[in-house]
């Protein structure tokens, strides 16, 4: 059975765009890591500051790589709420605005998880294909230089830039 030139050539062409998705994802794997890892920090607040709680200097200085692109913490007082600020210590609040005030925190609490979940999700498929990619076989090694050299080049940058 012979195969047709137009074949082959789409065979060819199906190869080299799996091998360039493949150098790229090596390059671009830890970034995409990295913000789904800060965007998680943030969702929950976890990087700022509030009473009663001080984050991890780690976690400060990832948020501020996250949102400013500097490597830096920025610490500031917690920020104390002063009872009556709240939206149920709100003078005139009746009973049906507190129900949409009450509904508004669940859709943001589902809103946040679904987020969250999407994260972890991203984190879980780069996994697979960062192991699909470091497998034994003819790039492996490129592949391998390729990572490593995703992981270096922002951490370097960032380090500049304290």
């Amino acid at each position: 059975m012979t195969t047709f030139p137009a074949v082959r050539r789409a065979v060819a062409i199906q190869a080299h765009v799996r091998t360039l998705h493949t150098f790229i994802g090596m390059l671009t794997a830890p970034t995409i890591i990295f913000f789904a890892v800060t965007g998680i920090l943030q969702i929950y607040h976890l990087d700022v500051a509030r009473l009663g709680y001080t984050p991890p200097a780690i976690f400060e200085k990832l948020g501020q790589v996250h949102k400013n692109q500097v490597y830096a913490s920025r610490r500031r007082r917690p920020q104390v709420e002063q009872p009556g600020e709240g939206p149920a210590d709100a003078p005139g609040l009746n009973a049906a605005a507190l129900l949409k005030v009450r509904s508004a925190s669940v859709a943001t609490l589902l809103l946040k998880l679904q987020f969250t979940i999407a994260a972890a999700g991203l984190i879980f498929s780069i996994s697979l294909g960062l192991w699909m990619a470091l497998r034994p076989g003819s790039r492996r090694k490129i592949n391998l230089l390729l990572l490593v050299a995703g992981i270096l080049i922002p951490v370097v940058l960032a380090a500049l830039t304290v």
